[in-house]
């Protein structure tokens, strides 16, 4: 996985260096494949770390009991987890627009 991200970040470095593109074009590119990498590792283990949503076979059955937690779902540590999921999730996609679009349109 590492070999594959290091291929990719150099196929970059070759990519700008073969157009006439001023050393800021090339920081920003640099910048925003970093960015992408640690949104996607950061979500990576965020989703792994989460419980599934399912209550067990009990649930299935009509058989879910109320409890603290199913009444305050909103402020568990599970909820926030979500949210960031969510605002990073959101996050991770603008900068991987903001990367297509420069890769796209040299400056």
């Amino acid at each position: 996985m590492v070999a594959s991200l290091l291929m990719m970040m150099h196929n970059m470095m070759m990519f700008a260096e073969d157009e006439a593109v001023s050393p800021a074009y090339q920081a920003i590119r640099i910048m925003l494949f970093i960015l992408v990498m640690m949104c996607s590792v950061y979500l990576i283990v965020v989703v792994l770390l989460q419980p599934g949503n399912s209550s067990g076979l009990g649930a299935s059955f009509g058989g879910g009991t109320e409890t603290f937690f199913s009444k305050n779902k909103g402020r568990t540590i599970e909820s926030k987890r979500r949210r960031r999921t969510v605002g990073v999730s959101i996050i991770l996609a603008v900068f991987l627009i903001a990367l297509a679009v420069v890769n796209i349109v040299p400056f």
